[in-house]
């Protein structure tokens, strides 16, 4: 899993401040309101971004060769 390193934060009914703080990336929330991404959290939100590339990639390297142009 991924992690990020979060200064301050809130768990329930305290608030964390100061240190480095080691938290999982799918335990943090995120706003996919202006992203149009389907993820709520920042783990999906990463996961989700590198699919978008990875299809994104392939959608390249298919017109590449439909072109008759090797992609290897």
């Amino acid at each position: 899993m991924s992690k990020i390193l979060y200064k301050e934060y809130h768990t329930g009914d305290e608030y964390v401040i100061g240190g480095d703080t080691s938290i999982e990336a799918e335990d943090v929330s995120y706003d996919n309101t202006t992203s149009g991404m389907t993820a709520d959290n920042v783990q999906d939100a990463l996961d989700e971004v590198f699919q978008s590339v990875s299809n994104g990639k392939e959608l390249i390297a298919d017109a590449i060769t439909d072109k008759g142009v090797s992609t290897s």
